[in-house]
């Protein structure tokens, strides 16, 4: 059987409850519904708002940052960032990183980098285009680029997991 609940458990989370319904702010103007969360605790500040009717959403996220407009969307999560819409998606990453061989070292010598592009448009064109970068920051660094054209051809997770093992191997990063 469960434990029985603190005492003024139920007093507290009846407590919480309200303080998450002032913060939280709903309007409604001329039939459109507008939303917005925000919650603080320390430094830290969580903050979501959304809009029906204009059809967007922001969503701010210690570490992760969502702006989305329409078929269209920006994310930030960490030093990834993602721009895409119905048509396209680009990805962009980069961090420095530790030296293969000075995983104790407290400083961070080498750099890695990634650009994915994929087009579901066009025909013809390329439908995915990337590069995977790594090495030290002084040079040299190892770049590798991957292109395809049609669906059957993305090779998608697999091709460029072995280019990414590729390059890091060769980069040292």
């Amino acid at each position: 059987p469960p434990a029985p609940p603190a005492p003024g458990a139920a007093a507290e989370a009846a407590k919480v409850a309200e303080d998450a319904a002032r913060d939280a702010k709903v309007e409604v103007r001329d039939g459109q519904t507008s939303a917005k969360v925000t919650a603080s605790a320390g430094d830290h500040k969580i903050e979501i708002q959304g809009d029906s009717d204009a059809d967007e959403a922001h969503i701010n996220l210690p570490g992760i940052h969502i702006d989305a407009q329409g078929d269209s969307a920006n994310v930030q999560v960490g030093p990834i960032h993602i721009n895409a819409n119905d048509e396209t998606a680009t990805i962009r990453m980069r961090k420095d990183v530790r030296l293969r061989g000075e995983a104790l070292a407290r400083e961070r010598r080498g750099v890695r980098a990634t650009f994915i592009y994929v087009n579901h448009d066009k025909a013809g064109a390329y439908s995915f285009v990337g590069y995977e970068a790594s090495g030290r920051r002084t040079g040299p660094i190892v770049v590798a680029l991957v292109k395809a054209k049609g669906e059957k051809d993305k090779g998608g997770n697999d091709m460029y997991d072995d280019v990414k093992r590729l390059v890091r191997k060769n980069g040292g990063a």
